[in-house]
């Protein structure tokens, strides 16, 4: 094991929480992080009995050697570019921010890497063996998610996550991914002359023109947008998507009820009057 260890720091740069997930399914009430110092720290004993250091001397930094006098200067970490130092709480406060103004119960946090990250990742597990590693996307998932139930007191949830936060922790980017509200309900046409759905101009695609008279449709109203005004307004969303239980056309009525459901996007607000919003419409 300690051969394989040494072949991997002779490679590559890891800081302590990427050299103790190779070793996460082992011993239980500790980190990731106490894990890889516990394993520098025997290195370095191992190494100053030696008089010197058999790897790359960048994964020693910050232990003060007695008998080995070498300058160790910093380096980032091959893997997660140091994320779990110095980054993570940098990148969590700028998500708190982001999803502070939305209303939500449950949130799952997922992750995303680029190509030769995770190559380097699987190189690394080709020498120790997968037995008991950990990915670096399981580790962001957990380590953000951690932080954010704290900060919020939201429950992470992998079943229908009110939102989805996906996070890269290289590049330090991250995205907010809202779901959808699905609204079932059942409406009368008693006029003519009303569109099911928005009838968007396909001359222009809905950017205005002279057919439409600049106003981006070719009707002044729908069935859809009479129903969505006052749910897009009580959920502070812009858009939605509708489905009726079959067509109609324009000209003509609709007497009975008939079933629709009206997905809202990214809403904003989730728990809503519906009763209100009824009569409203």
């Amino acid at each position: 094991m300690i051969k394989k260890i040494e072949k991997i720091l002779n490679s590559f740069i890891l800081c302590n929480f990427c050299l103790g997930r190779l070793f996460s399914q082992l011993l239980t009430n500790t980190t990731n992080y106490e894990r890889g110092k516990s394993i520098k720290t025997f290195l370095s004993i191992y190494y100053e009995s030696l008089g010197k250091i058999n790897c790359k001397k960048e994964n020693f930094y910050g232990i003060s050697f007695r008998k080995i006098k070498e300058r160790i200067e910093k380096a980032n970490c091959d893997i997660c570019n140091n994320f779990f130092d110095n980054k993570i709480d940098k990148i969590c406060n700028r998500i708190a921010k982001r999803i502070k103004n939305i209303e939500f119960e449950t949130f799952l946090v997922g992750c995303s890497l680029p190509k030769e990250i995770r190559a380097k990742e699987e190189k690394i597990w080709e020498i120790i063996g997968i037995e008991n590693v950990e990915s670096l996307k399981s580790d962001v998932n957990r380590e953000v998610g951690k932080r954010l139930e704290k900060a919020f007191n939201r429950k992470f949830s992998r079943e229908n996550p009110d939102i989805i936060i996906i996070v890269n922790p290289i590049t330090l980017r991250f995205r907010i991914e809202i779901r959808s509200i699905f609204v079932f309900g059942k409406y009368k046409k008693l006029i003519r002359g009303i569109p099911q759905t928005k009838w968007v101009c396909s001359n222009c695609n809905g950017n205005g023109c002279e057919v439409c008279d600049f106003k981006g449709k070719l009707y002044k109203t729908s069935v859809q947008e009479i129903i969505e005004k006052p749910l897009l307004k009580e959920t502070k969303s812009n858009k939605s998507e509708f489905s009726g239980m079959g067509r109609e056309d324009i000209d003509v009525r609709c007497l009975d009820y008939r079933p629709f459901v009206i997905e809202i996007l990214n809403p904003i607000k989730r728990k809503v009057n519906l009763k209100k919003i009824e009569k409203e419409i």
